[in-house]
C-alpha cells in the first residue's frame, strides 16, 4: 500500500488528460516521491487524500492500473498513476487525522505531514 498526499486537490484527470488519473510527480531522480512511484505496480493499492474545502478532507482507495512514465504535465515531464476507486469518505480533517487510513497524512497536531509519498 502507498499512500499519496493530494494536498493541493490537483485535478490529475484534467492536468494530464488521462481518465482514471489519480495521481503524479515530476520525473526528478533525486526526489524521494518520485523515485517511490517507480516502485509502484498495477494491482497496487493506493491512497490519495486530499482536502475539499472547509475543513473536509476526501481519503480515498485505488487499486492502480497503470504506472505511466513519463507525461507532461505541468510544463514538464510527470510520473503519472491511474486507478480504479475502491472506496471513498470525506470527513471533516479532525476525523480523518484519526481515520484508520488518514491518520498518516496528518502530524501530531493534526497538520498535513510534508511528504507526498509515504510507503
Amino acid at each position: 500500500m502507498i499512500f499519496l498526499n493530494n494536498a493541493r486537490n490537483y485535478n490529475h484527470e484534467e492536468i494530464h488528460s488521462i481518465k482514471g488519473a489519480i495521481y503524479d510527480r515530476k520525473v526528478d531522480a533525486s526526489d524521494y516521491g518520485y523515485r517511490a512511484l517507480l516502485k509502484v505496480n498495477k494491482g497496487d493499492n493506493a491512497v490519495v487524500c486530499s482536502p475539499t474545502g472547509n475543513g473536509f478532507i476526501k481519503i480515498a482507495e485505488y487499486q492502480i492500473t497503470e504506472n505511466i512514465p513519463s507525461r507532461k504535465g505541468y510544463g514538464y515531464e510527470c510520473q503519472v498513476l491511474t486507478g480504479l476507486l475502491l472506496r471513498s469518505t470525506e470527513l471533516p480533517k479532525t476525523e480523518a487525522a484519526q481515520h484508520l487510513l488518514g491518520k498518516r497524512f496528518f502530524d501530531k497536531n493534526g497538520n498535513f505531514l510534508r511528504r507526498a509519498v509515504l510507503t
